[in-house]
This record gives C-alpha cells, sequence and structure tokens, in this order.
C-alpha cells in the first residue's frame, strides 16, 4: 500500500460517493407558483388528479370515509321584555359540528329546503345523476408550467385536491378544484382548467392520462 492510501482517513468517502439532493422544480399554475416540488411529489399530484378525474364520471361510486353522525339539537325560544307587545321567538339548531341560531321559523324552513334541494343532486345519498363525460369534455386554457427550482418551500407536504361545490341563492352552481403541495396552492380551477394541468403534467411525467 502507498504512502497516499495510507494517509486516507477511515470512514471518509469522495465526492463522487456522496449521495446528491432530489431535483426539485416549480409549478406555475395560472397566476400562482407551487415550488420545492420533488418530482416523486409530480408523480403522487399525477395520481391524485386522475383519481379525482374518474371520480367526476362517476361521483357516487368512489368510496368516502365515513365519519360517523353526531347528535342534532333544536331549540325553540320564547322571550317577553316587560312593556313590549310583541313576542321574540327564534330557533337554533346545534351538532358537534356547527350551529345556527337566533333564526325565525320561516328562516329555518328555507335553509331546510335549500338544504334538502342541494343534497338532492349533489348529496351521496340523493339521486346520483351527477356525472362527466371527461373524454369529450373541452380543456380551457390555462397557463401551466414545471421548470427545476432550488427555492425550497417553508413545509414539505403530500400533495391533494379539494373541489368546491357552491351554490349561492338566485345564482348558478359554481364548482371550482385547486391543487395543494407543501401548502402551497394554486388558483382556484374549473374543470376545464383542471383538465388542461392533468393532461400537460402527464405529458411532462411521460405518463398516460
Amino acid at each position: 500500500m502507498n504512502e497516499e492510501q495510507n494517509n486516507v482517513p477511515v470512514g471518509v468517502t469522495s465526492n463522487t460517493q456522496q449521495a446528491t439532493p432530489e431535483t426539485a422544480y416549480c409549478l406555475t399554475v395560472g397566476n400562482r407558483e407551487i415550488y420545492g416540488v420533488t418530482h416523486h411529489q409530480l408523480q403522487e399530484l399525477h395520481q391524485t388528479m386522475k383519481k379525482f378525474v374518474e371520480r367526476e364520471k362517476a361521483p357516487f361510486e368512489c368510496p368516502v370515509e365515513d365519519y360517523g353522525q353526531s347528535g342534532v339539537s333544536i331549540s325553540k325560544d320564547i322571550d317577553l321584555c316587560a312593556g313590549d307587545d310583541a313576542f321574540t321567538i327564534d330557533y337554533s339548531l346545534n351538532s358537534s359540528d356547527s350551529d345556527l341560531c337566533c333564526m325565525s321559523a320561516a328562516q329555518m324552513q328555507k335553509i331546510a329546503d335549500k338544504i334538502t334541494a342541494f343534497l338532492k343532486v349533489y348529496g351521496e345519498n340523493g339521486d346520483r345523476a351527477v356525472s362527466r363525460n371527461v373524454a369529450q369534455y373541452p380543456q380551457e386554457y390555462i397557463t401551466f408550467a414545471v421548470r427545476e427550482n432550488t427555492t425550497q418551500p417553508a413545509l414539505m407536504a403530500a400533495p391533494w385536491i379539494s373541489k368546491r361545490i357552491h351554490r349561492k341563492e338566485n345564482e348558478d352552481t359554481e364548482i371550482t378544484y385547486f391543487i395543494d403541495i407543501n401548502e402551497i396552492h394554486s388558483p382556484h380551477l374549473s374543470f376545464g382548467e383542471f383538465l388542461t394541468v392533468y393532461r400537460q403534467l402527464a405529458d411532462f411525467l411521460n405518463q398516460p392520462e
């Protein structure tokens, strides 16, 4: 053994043997940037979006987490203050999940009717008539890009996707989606925009839709 070999400290490896950090990417979705995304997270995002797209074809055939049911209580309060000619009557509904307080009978009935109408269309136990023909659904333009970027996020967190169905009285129902990675979320997306991002991400990863 020569002198150079004898002078190599035990346990020290060369730079070529050290692990290199995983490449990080920045996603541009619309006007928002999601940075510090690893290749593994991109693959997870694609698979999660794929499940969401499959669900849109038959929304009520996918497994749903069961949160159980909490008790519900309804109250009616009748008050009369000295000197007043009219009684004050209000209703309240309480559960471990939410509270609705100080409503008139008419307002409580209106809320009950709106809830019933919403659940009939979008509820898991409703008519189950909502679905999308994804293959024929038009894509919509949205800026989407993936590029290498060394900026690290404050938190590393798995990708997740949220869909919101919002119906306001006397307005059309609004359905939006957003993507969240490392607790940085995209702008709200229409379904067409969501499909565009999904398909372009599949192209980037060389994955089938």
